[in-house]
Order: C-alpha cells, then structure tokens, then sequence
C-alpha cells in the first residue's frame, strides 16, 4: 500500500498518463485529467523540484503533440509560476520555453502575463541581464500587438535595469536603440529614462531619487518599482564618470536634448 507521501507522486503521474491516452486517442489534450493533474503537482514541491518541472514539460509535449500549442505554453506558465518560490532558476526556464512557443505559434497576446512573470523572477533573482533580455523580447511582442503603452513601459524598465546592474553606458546605449520606436520616443516613459540618465550623468543621488518617485514609474510592475527607488546602486561616482566620458557631450548636449524631448511631449 502506498504511503501518503508516496501516492501525491503516483497520482500525479496517473492523470499525467491519462494526458497521454487522451493526445494519443483523440485531438483535444484539455481533459478534465490533466487539470487535476496539476492540482497534484505543489505536494511535490519541497520534495523534488526538477521531478515537478519534468512533469510540465512532459504535459506541455503531449498538448503539442495534441495541436494545442496555447495550452502547452500554458502549461509552462503555470509550472513556472509554481516553482518560483524554490527553484527560480527551473521557473524562469519555464517561463522561457512558454514565451518560446507564443512567438512561434504568432500568440503573443496570450504571452503578455508570461513575459511580465519571467521578467520579475529574473530580478528577485538577481539575473539582471537576464531580466532585460526578456523586457525586450517583451516589448517587441508588445509592438506587434500594437500595445504602445505597455512597450513604453517595458523600455523604462528596461534602462531601470540596467542602472541597478551599475551599467548607465549600456542604459543610454538601450536608450537611444529604443528612441528609434516612435511609442517610445513620444512617451513620458521615454522622457523619466533620460530623466535618470541625466541624474547619472551629473552624478546627482538625489535628482534620481526624484526620479524614481515620479508617477509615471507608479505604472510599472512592482518589482521595477521597488529596483528603481534603490538607485543609485553600487559605485554612484564611477558610473557618472563612465556615462560622462561616453556622452562626450558633457551637460549641455544632455540639456539640449531634455529640451528636444520637452517639445516633443507638448
């Protein structure tokens, strides 16, 4: 007889089996097993993590197997959302894969929740360059939806990122390649990242803790909310030094262009 502990794993593996009678024996992968399935999968959590991601991807394989590329990408989603708290590492590659399979299947507006879970995990977890790698993969899905908005937002987060990695020189570098988007360069999202450059530039603390208590930075995720009032992180004066020698320009190009951006807001 099987022990309590021991039937949790047995039962989820039973509807996981049931999933692959119902790919095999028909076209519809969206039975009533496997969503009791996945009401088994947390009571293996604390026990083994990689087991519980397996258990997705294998779901995920067999409601592709069933031409269900929505619900496999949903699947991801939720086995990343239920894994972030032990093994973010496992969640983001999940996350990953979900995002993966909406921008080949041209879903991207299902994929908007994906994209904003994986790019939170990825800075609570401290994989900053990770995080705006899938800001822009984000935004660009954003663009193709036509989501101005949300695309304007995902760039500030973005330059926002790559402030708290101590990175201003790669923030402008991101900033003037996202300028080339005419919902960005129109945006009030667009003029609070040259806002906090221009904070950087003139190593000013203060001026980016202005910044960062905007409104416009109210309408960001959470966790870019909270990243964006630690700045400045790290070594503020070197950082100003480094963005100075890269504008080459020195205050006042960065005044003319503050006035440039205030004529184009108006």
């Amino acid at each position: 007889m099987l022990t309590p502990l021991r039937r949790r794993p047995w039962a989820a593996a039973k509807h996981l089996e049931a999933a692959g009678q119902c790919a095999r024996d028909s076209d519809s992968a969206t039975s009533e097993e496997v969503r009791v399935w996945h009401s088994y999968a947390p009571f293996l959590l604390l026990r083994d993590p990689l087991q519980v991601g397996a258990f997705f991807k294998r779901a995920a394989l067999l409601y592709a197997e069933a031409s269900r590329p929505q619900a496999a990408a949903e699947a991801l989603s939720r086995g990343g959302r239920a894994l972030e708290a032990v093994d973010a590492t496992l969640a983001c590659e999940l996350y990953l894969e979900a995002c993966g399979i909406f921008e080949e299947e041209a879903k991207d507006v299902f994929a908007m929740d994906t994209y904003r879970a994986a790019a939170a995990a990825m800075v609570r977890g401290d994989k900053l360059a990770d995080a705006v790698t899938v800001l822009l993969r984000h935004a660009g899905a954003c663009d193709r939806t036509g989501s101005p908005a949300s695309l304007a937002r995902c760039y500030l987060s973005a330059v926002i990122v790559y402030l708290a990695m101590g990175d201003p020189v790669g923030a402008e570098a991101g900033y003037y390649d996202f300028m080339e988007v005419p919902a960005f360069e129109r945006s009030e999202e667009g003029r609070a990242a040259w806002e906090l450059l221009d904070a950087y530039q003139q190593g000013d603390a203060a001026a980016v803790r202005v910044c960062a208590g905007r409104g416009v930075m109210t309408g960001l995720e959470q966790v870019f909310i909270k990243l964006v009032k630690k700045l400045p992180l790290g070594d503020f004066a070197a950082q100003a030094a480094a963005l100075n020698a890269a504008r080459g320009g020195g205050p006042s190009a960065a005044a003319a262009e503050l006035e440039e951006l205030d004529g184009d807001l108006t």
